[in-house]
């Protein structure tokens, strides 16, 4: 590198996209949702680093953000980590896949954000803070509800995150911050972030197949993406949410049904 090239750098515009539903083995996405027409969730597809190791120390990656809709912030994320069979110094090896990160979200027809980042963290280090968040929620009083049960699970899990991000050697290698916009509606499909100059990737060499990115001219000689860090992000619509006699505050009428169902 020349010295001009260390001392000034020049700006990209990472690649984010939404891709068409020809290029997406799961069929046809749902059209523009407006209000009060569906249930949003947000689903991982698959998460990707380029380098798992740089010099002695391994990694993996971590997506973390937020989905907030009328001021409802939900928190999503994603390591493997998170689940004990997996060795804390192999985490570089485990592939995680269409993890379901939030919702699903009633759609009222505001403005819909979703923060999205995606890090590489050292694997020892990230199982430790999250081994720190789980003690801290087993630590709390075993109560099904409450505001002050919610605030202190809701302070627990902030402060595990804050532990993740705070993790010495984490890096950022993609963020992305979008939203639709009140009015415009949202279209579900999936969504795929690189980390890299969007002027260098070819969108219409990109294929989604079973959630995982491939490339290649067409899906049937497509092989698995690898150039570059990237995320798979899927926003899915529902008509209908399917568990809701589970929620919270249906739950007790639920069991009230099944213990006398209604006289014929």
């Amino acid at each position: 590198m020349t010295l001009r090239e260390v001392l000034l750098a020049t700006g990209q515009h990472r690649f984010w996209q939404r891709l068409a539903d020809e290029h997406v083995d799961e069929g046809v996405a749902m059209p523009m949702r407006g209000a009060d027409e569906a249930y949003v969730s947000l689903r991982l597809g698959e998460m990707y680093l380029a380098r798992s190791r740089k010099l002695w120390r391994k990694y993996h990656p971590l997506l973390n953000g937020l989905l907030d809709h009328r001021g409802n912030r939900h928190q999503v994320i994603a390591d493997a980590s998170r689940f004990p069979p997996f060795a804390t110094d192999q985490l570089d090896r485990v592939a995680v896949l269409k993890h379901r990160l939030a919702g699903p979200v009633p759609y009222a027809g505001d403005d819909l954000t979703l923060a999205v980042a995606l890090l590489s963290v050292p694997g020892a280090d990230a199982a430790q803070a999250l081994l720190a968040t789980l003690t801290d929620l087993a630590a709390l009083p075993a109560l099904a509800t409450g505001l002050d049960s919610a605030l202190k699970v809701a302070r627990a899990v902030e402060q595990g995150v804050d532990r993740l991000l705070a993790l010495d050697q984490v890096q950022l290698q993609l963020g992305i911050l979008d939203t639709w916009a009140a009015g415009e509606g949202f279209r579900a499909g999936f969504y795929v972030g690189i980390a890299a100059d969007e002027n260098a990737i070819d969108g219409d060499r990109l294929w989604v197949q079973d959630g995982r990115l491939r490339h290649g001219e067409d899906p049937v000689t497509a092989r698995a993406y690898g150039a570059h860090d990237y995320m798979v992000v899927q926003v899915e619509a529902s008509e209908h949410r399917t568990g809701w006699p589970l929620l919270g505050d249906l739950a007790p009428f639920d069991t009230e049904f099944k213990t006398h169902p209604r006289r014929q």
